[in-house]
């Protein structure tokens, strides 16, 4: 006859956890796991060892319940060399707000282990940002056409893969609509860390083509703004040509008003404005100024 064994009483152990790192993926006997979005998606795994030692080939089953404790799906996979089953899910977009639990189970000789795991879905897209920066990862929304501008973003899953798309301005973004075509020599992916963190990357090469521009990120990657889902840039990007640091479209009294205004300013300091620093070199001065006059007058 077949017994319940609780995970960790015995030298036969099943262990489920999400893609979080430990101590946040719901590692251990019973524990819970970082929260999730609508839409996200959750990969289980699920360590089967006896007496510690990884048990290969045998198959375990994963139960996932709703918020609502109803039956929503079930999903299986054979442990690897490692002792270790993965599966993964989706989480729908609607309806979904609540804990979910998860019950692994695996059949050992005459015993069946298994271990629970619950996790909340929450709406974390208030918590996702995506924004243009430097390379230093301080913000920046105004670029030259012969710089580079880099993304950086955070409260993202861990070490996941995310479709980037920089496109022409948009006044209004509405849910369902298809993303408008990339920009051309943009990336069109990025990825986080372990901790959801997207580091400043490098997204685009020069020359860039003046204008103004938009960031999303298409968390599910099905190329349609899925409003909630998806991250946008709070603030548009422009381009401009060098001496245009308020992107008004013309070089003028203006922009030199507002760079000698931070002259002495550098990297570092709170009074440093990267969209002032026209060369990039870190520093606000005289140097930047100059260039800026030499293109005093110039409009685009």
């Amino acid at each position: 006859m077949l017994k319940l064994v609780r995970a960790g009483i015995s030298g036969r152990n099943i262990d489920v956890f999400t893609q979080y790192p430990y101590p946040h993926g719901g590692q251990g006997p019973h524990e819970p796991s970082e929260a999730f979005a609508p839409q996200d998606e959750v990969i289980l795994y699920a360590n089967v060892t006896y007496n510690d030692w990884p048990v290969q080939s045998v198959s375990v089953v994963f139960t996932v319940s709703d918020s609502e404790d109803e039956f929503l799906t079930l999903l299986t996979d054979t442990t690897n060399e490692n002792g270790v089953a993965q599966v993964s899910l989706r989480i729908p977009s609607t309806d979904v707000f609540g804990s979910w639990s998860v019950l692994a189970t695996v059949q050992l000789a005459d015993e069946v282990c298994s271990d629970t795991l619950t996790f909340e879905v929450a709406n974390l897209w208030l918590n996702r940002a995506v924004e243009s920066c430097d390379s230093t990862g301080v913000r920046k929304d105004l670029f030259n056409f012969g710089e580079t501008p880099y993304v950086n973003g955070s409260g993202f899953l861990p070490s996941t893969a995310y479709s980037l798309h920089i496109v022409n301005d948009q006044s209004t973004w509405t849910d369902g609509e298809p993303i408008p075509p990339r920009i051309q020599n943009t990336t069109t992916t990025v990825s986080s860390d372990l901790m959801g963190v997207i580091s400043p990357i490098p997204v685009w090469s020069p020359p860039l083509t003046p204008g103004t521009y938009d960031i999303v990120l298409d968390i599910v990657g099905n190329g349609i703004y899925d409003y909630g889902v998806d991250v946008l840039d709070d603030d548009s990007v422009f381009v401009t040509i060098p001496g245009d640091v308020n992107a008004d479209r013309k070089v003028d009294t203006e922009d030199m008003f507002m760079i000698a205004l931070h002259c002495g300013c550098n990297s570092g300091d709170t009074c440093y404005m990267p969209n002032y620093d026209v060369n990039g070199d870190d520093k606000i001065n005289i140097e930047d100024i100059f260039i800026a006059a030499t293109h005093y007058g110039e409009t685009w």
